[in-house]
């Protein structure tokens, strides 16, 4: 299966504040392609859809505190946040 990259720069909400972060990431499938069942072929194309791998917030006039706090988030709360970039890219 190939893989195909996505990369780019969007707005999100991170606790109180809403800032731009640099995503990486990839199209996944979740199929398992060719299986038989009970004497049947069937084929599975599974869903695509994306996995975000990494993301880093690009801070513009922030604290040191403020920095610290977001990242202090985004440790603790990494998958929820890469859920909601990946959610643009689902099909309407």
């Amino acid at each position: 299966m190939t893989k195909h990259a996505v990369v780019g720069i969007m707005f999100i909400s991170i606790g109180d504040y809403e800032l731009p972060v640099e995503y990486k990431g990839e199209w996944v499938n979740d199929g398992i392609g060719a299986y038989e069942y009970w004497g049947a072929k069937c084929y599975d194309h599974g869903r695509d859809y994306v996995r975000i791998n990494d993301f880093t917030p690009i801070f513009t006039d922030e604290t040191k505190e403020q920095k610290d706090e977001i990242k202090k988030l985004i440790n603790e709360n990494f998958a929820e946040y890469a859920e909601k970039i990946a959610e643009r890219y689902e099909e309407e």
